[in-house]
């Protein structure tokens, strides 16, 4: 089997050809580290401020529908005041 150095010394192409290949990998795998720090973040914020987001509505949903001022509001209406005390809530 022959060595790296002596294939080198056969055909010089063929190793500039590999060094170029060795350089652009290296370059690319670059590009993606660099997105990859980059987009991991911001992901990460994205994910959290919208669970934060719909966490808060639900909140302000339960706690608009569940004041006693809001039931006796709607006592007129038979079917608001039936899904007031359904499952919902």
């Amino acid at each position: 089997m022959q060595t790296r150095e002596a294939i080198a010394k056969e055909d010089p192409v063929l190793e500039r050809q590999v060094e170029a290949i060795r350089s652009l990998v290296a370059s690319y795998l670059t590009i993606v580290n660099k997105t990859m720090k980059d987009i991991v973040p911001k992901t990460i914020m994205h994910l959290l401020l919208n669970d934060v987001s719909c966490f808060n509505m639900y909140c302000l949903v339960v706690s608009v529908f569940e004041g006693d001022s809001l039931r006796a509001g709607f006592t007129n209406t038979g079917q608001i005041a039936g899904l007031l005390n359904s499952s919902y809530f």
